[in-house]
C-alpha cells in the first residue's frame, strides 16, 4: 500500500543518479518515518514498511554489510543513515523495484514508460508478483 508520494526538484546539487537516489530515498525515509510515528500513536501498532529504490547500485550497498569507496562522502552518509534505520528495524528492507514496475514513473512520465499498468496497481496494492 503507499502511503505518500510527491514529485519535485531535490534541494542539493547531485553529481550523479547514484547521489540522486540517496538523497530522494533519505527524503523518503524521513517521512516514512514520521508517517510510522503518526500511526504507531494513533493506533498502537507500528507498521512493517518496505524502502523500494529503482537503482541496483543503492539497493545493493545498503544490503552490504561492507560500504563502497567509490560513493561521495555525502552520498555515504546518506546511505549509512537509512541502513542504520534498517539495521534498528525502523524499516524491514530495501528492494529494488525494476523500472517498468516503478509505479512513481506511471504519476509523473508518458505512458509509455508505464507498459503493464495491472502489474504496477499490483505492486501499489502489495501484492506479490512475478516481474519476468
Amino acid at each position: 500500500m503507499v502511503l505518500a508520494w510527491k514529485s519535485g526538484k531535490l534541494k542539493r546539487v547531485c553529481v550523479g543518479s547514484c547521489s540522486a537516489e540517496a538523497q530522494a530515498l533519505e527524503i523518503c525515509s524521513n517521512a516514512l518515518t514520521r508517517i510510522n510515528i503518526l500511526l504507531q500513536f494513533l493506533t498502537g501498532v507500528k507498521l512493517p514498511c518496505d524502502l523500494r529504490c529503482d537503482h541496483k547500485g543503492v539497493v545493493e550497498h545498503l544490503n552490504t554489510l561492507k560500504g563502497s569507496k567509490d560513493i561521495e562522502p555525502r552520498t555515504a552518509v546518506q546511505l549509512n543513515k537509512i541502513k542504520d534505520g534498517l539495521t534498528a528495524g525502523e524499516y524491514r528492507n530495501i528492494k529494488h523495484v525494476a523500472g517498468v514496475l516503478n509505479y512513481a514513473d506511471c504519476l509523473t512520465k508518458s505512458p509509455p514508460k508505464c507498459i503493464d499498468i495491472k502489474k504496477v496497481w499490483a505492486l501499489m496494492a502489495g501484492i506479490v508478483i512475478d516481474i519476468s
